[in-house]
């Protein structure tokens, strides 16, 4: 059975993720749920990798992949994020461990290695 929200969710008012529907605290809950997922599906694809030898471009690599894509979409909505900086973060700073840099909502650079430097660069 569906369930209906009472109150239509209000927009906070922080920086870039001014179009955010959620405070920081929470953005940040989010954020690391999504890296727990993406670390979790991370190692079930390596041994489904291991054990059938599943290639990223299959069906089952597809089917798999997408489902991040699509946390992805859902938790940078939340936070109000429209340049795609979760999405870098998760694939091409590779969450965090390259230490790649971003630019900052006011101007310059900073390394980006953790949610709290995401938020940051997102203008929480």
């Amino acid at each position: 059975m569906a369930t209906t929200r009472k109150k239509p969710l209000k927009k906070t008012q922080t920086g870039r993720g001014k179009d955010a529907i959620v405070p920081r605290s929470e953005a940040e809950h989010w954020l690391r749920e999504l890296l727990k997922a993406k670390a979790d599906l991370d190692g079930q694809w390596e041994a489904m990798r291991l054990l059938i030898g599943a290639e990223v471009e299959s069906p089952l690599g597809t089917a798999m992949w997408r489902s991040i894509d699509l946390l992805i979409e859902v938790v940078a909505e939340l936070i109000g994020d429209q340049s795609e900086s979760v999405s870098w973060f998760i694939w091409d700073n590779e969450s965090g461990a390259k230490r790649m840099e971003h630019s900052l909502p006011e101007g310059g650079m900073r390394e980006v290695e953790t949610v709290h430097d995401l938020l940051d660069v997102l203008g929480y």
